[in-house]
């Protein structure tokens, strides 16, 4: 199996996209006036060939991500994969290259094998299609009141991204990585 690792940060104070308004008034968006965020770690996993559907996990760690949220993630996905063999690729991310994470990897040879991918080349990385799709499509023009109602917000877009049959399949396909 194949898994592309990233994470990314989620505010409480919406992205516009497109909003709509009676000529001559200016659209307002609430919002709760704060800048709260989150962090989204994500997996997209597939078979090299793309014979399978791909499948997406995620997790929210309780702050920013450190070396121990990336053990945390790590022993979830063993978990998911049930004896599966992984070839992880990742980002240079500090929390990835901590002694402590590295330490961890190296006791887990039996299932996983880490490779990092090319710094600021984020466009061979499928999860960053899948950032951007979450994004603007379900997290747009959202308010979120408190941190609670982002998680809420995430979720539902994590649950939508996971059912459908073409979101991931097409993360995968325009990443250079898949011309297939």
């Amino acid at each position: 199996m194949l898994g592309f690792l990233d994470e990314t940060g989620f505010s409480d104070r919406p992205t516009v996209r497109k909003t709509w308004a009676p000529k001559g008034k200016t659209p307002i968006i609430a919002t709760a006036g704060g800048w709260k965020n989150r962090t989204l770690i994500g997996t997209i996993i597939t078979d090299p060939f793309l014979k399978t559907q791909p499948k997406f996990y995620a997790m929210i760690p309780p702050k920013s991500v450190h070396a121990e949220d990336c053990i945390v993630y790590l022993k979830y996905l063993k978990r998911h994969l049930k004896n599966k063999k992984l070839i992880l690729f990742w980002d240079g991310l500090s929390a990835h290259t901590a002694k402590i994470t590295k330490t961890f990897i190296a006791e887990q040879k039996d299932w996983l094998t880490i490779e990092r991918t090319p710094t600021y080349a984020p466009e061979l990385n499928p999860a960053e299609y899948l950032w951007s799709a979450m994004k603007t499509k379900d997290l747009s023009s959202t308010e979120s009141a408190n941190l609670q109602e982002l998680d809420v917000n995430i979720w539902r877009s994590v649950k939508r991204v996971c059912r459908s049959k073409t979101v991931l399949r097409g993360c995968l396909r325009a990443s250079p990585l898949f011309k297939c």
